[in-house]
């Protein structure tokens, strides 16, 4: 009796229950003699574990994982303890996701901290090193996120297989130093970024905070919601929002829903800037509506918004209540003046501070 009840204790210690979620201890499928300093990768031991089980607590240590990184499952949660991180291995490969969400439904990811290998990574090609992927996903929600050193994007939300990604919810998370963009939304539906910080991109162009920007004519953009979310550092954009390849065939006619409260840049090389349609021989269009609300664009080393031309443009943009530093204002005046040659384009209460 004595030896069964200590091997029910043993494996009873290998569960947390959180609430009313009881989680797998991933510490637990560690071999014998694990290290806690990110020095040994246990990709595999982790893998195994997340494909055999539902919900798991991450090691409340460093671990090192390598380049095929980890692919989640549906209909789990996946929590990180406080000292949590996921370091990736220096890596040769184009592109890499530390957490894997693509094609997945009902996945939430709590504080996860993520670390890539922008610093390390040996050879250039690619941009497409990200954190976390949501390709062709539903359902995906991730709070509290620290995400550093990607060498493309620290957050990618888009389509696969034709599948395009819907209800996803970024909330309370920081991106920081990505190679390529902090945040990039190529294709989705219903997606909401809250109380967000994305810093410092730079290296491979765009070199945005936020990077809003189709693949294909085969994508969509609809009830696309930005509040509360701060950018800056930035090598290029803050914020970028280029439609133009919504238009890249003679297939289909577009119609878009975004909508941005509450966006502050500061110390990028452009606040933001609107590219929103392509000048070419395709008759079909993009229509729909941007609408941006309480803008500040503080410090940026060029200027605040950087005008491109907006071509036979069918889309209406409406930003409201926009302040720049005292500094910047003639130049933001000068590319206002410019997008509101366009009639669907309006600009109301310019501030300087």
């Amino acid at each position: 009796m004595k030896k069964l009840l200590i091997v029910s204790l043993i494996f009873t210690c290998t569960l947390f229950i959180f609430g009313q979620t009881k989680y797998l201890d991933l510490t637990t499928v560690l071999p014998k003699g694990y290290v806690t300093n990110a020095t040994v990768d246990y990709t595999l031991f982790l893998q195994k574990a997340i494909n055999d089980n539902g919900d798991v607590l991450f090691p409340d240590f460093p671990v090192l994982i390598n380049d095929n990184g980890l692919k989640l499952k549906s209909n789990c949660t996946y929590k990180f303890q406080a000292n949590s991180k996921l370091i990736l291995k220096t890596s040769v490969k184009p592109g890499y996701s530390l957490l894997d969400c693509n094609s997945k439904e009902n996945i939430t990811i709590l504080n996860p901290v993520l670390v890539g290998d922008k610093k390390t990574h040996v050879g250039t090609k690619g941009e497409w090193g990200f954190g976390i992927s949501i390709r062709g996903s539903k359902n995906i929600r991730v709070e509290n996120a620290k995400i550093y050193d990607c060498f493309g994007d620290g957050i990618y939300i888009g389509q696969l297989n034709n599948k395009i990604s819907d209800q996803i919810v970024i909330l309370n998370s920081l991106v920081s130093n990505s190679r390529r963009n902090g945040l990039s939304i190529t294709s989705g539906t219903n997606i909401k970024i809250s109380n967000s910080k994305f810093l410092n991109s730079s290296g491979k162009g765009p070199s945005s905070g936020i990077d809003i920007e189709p693949n294909s004519s085969q994508d969509e953009l609809k009830g696309i919601v930005l509040e509360n979310v701060f950018t800056g550092g930035n090598e290029n954009w803050g914020l970028l929002l280029n439609l133009v390849n919504l238009r890249k065939d003679n297939s289909l006619n577009k119609d878009i829903s975004i909508t941005i409260n509450n966006f502050s840049d500061s110390k990028s090389k452009y606040g933001m800037s609107f590219w929103l349609n392509r000048k070419n021989n395709y008759s079909k269009n993009i229509s729909g509506n941007i609408v941006l609300n309480n803008i500040s664009l503080y410090n940026n080393t060029a200027e605040p918004i950087k005008y491109y031309d907006t071509n036979d443009n069918t889309i209406n943009l409406s930003v409201n209540n926009l302040s720049v530093d005292s500094k910047s204002y003639d130049k933001l005046e000068s590319s206002v003046q410019s997008y509101k040659k366009d009639n669907r384009i309006q600009f109301k209460q310019l501030k300087s501070k």
